[in-house]
């Protein structure tokens, strides 16, 4: 019989995986007069609103940040979604309205991996101009949600 003992092999830890729930806000108006970054949701974006809330609270969403255009449309869906979640960080940033989609990627990319469920709240231009891994989020009706699982790892944080 032979001494040889094979070499423990150490089980490799994968990294938890980090949520993103990209949310377009629901309906807004389209008030002449209105400035855009104005601009109220209309009865049809609050209905719609009231199912987003319902589907969060029936599956258990709850994110540990929420990042939210500051447009009032954006505001408003923001203030319908926090009735049925725990209370969550909450980062309003300019570029999830008018600025720059690689800003935000950069912001998410650059969170500490201790925040694990994301939640982005914005505009059709804002969100349909954001890559995910490479992707371009393609079609996200008003007032939906579309989940982005993903391993922490570069690019993000470990701390």
């Amino acid at each position: 019989m032979s001494d040889f003992k094979p070499p423990k092999i150490k089980e490799r830890a994968s990294a938890p995986a980090r949520r993103l729930y990209l949310v377009r806000c629901a309906d807004a108006s389209n008030k002449k007069g209105c400035a855009d970054n104005d601009r109220p949701l209309t009865g049809r974006g609050r209905k719609s609103l009231k199912k987003l809330c319902k589907l969060l609270k029936k599956r258990g969403i709850s994110p540990d940040l929420i990042v939210c255009s500051p447009a009032r449309r954006g505001r408003e869906t923001l203030e319908g979604v926090m009735t049925v979640l725990d209370k969550a960080e909450i980062v309003f940033l300019d570029s999830l309205y008018a600025g720059d989609p690689l800003e935000t990627e950069e912001f998410i990319r650059n969170l500490p991996a201790a925040k694990r469920d994301i939640m982005v709240i914005g505009g059709r231009p804002s969100l349909k101009r954001l890559s995910i891994d490479g992707k371009k989020v393609k079609k996200l009706p008003k007032g939906a949600m579309f989940c982005v699982k993903k391993q922490t790892k570069p690019p993000f944080r470990e701390k």
